[in-house]
């Protein structure tokens, strides 16, 4: 798996799973740059922009809250 792979997993799940707002993906990707050079960070962002441009996904169907099946 390269690290590019580990990055698209990771953004999707920040999005899917915790709800991150795409404006702090691109907060914390500028902060990269400053820490792990702008090569990395211009990589980290063309990752970013493959995932943020992909549709949302539907969102699961679940049984409603508090009814046991």
């Amino acid at each position: 798996m390269t690290l590019r792979h580990r990055h698209a997993g990771s953004l999707r799940a920040a999005i899917q799973n915790v709800g991150v707002d795409p404006r702090e993906i691109a907060e914390v990707l500028l902060h990269v740059a400053v820490y792990a050079g702008v090569p990395a960070a211009n990589n980290a962002f063309a990752v970013a922009k493959k995932i943020l441009d992909q549709p949302a996904p539907a969102p699961a169907e679940t049984d409603p809250p508090g009814e046991d099946v």
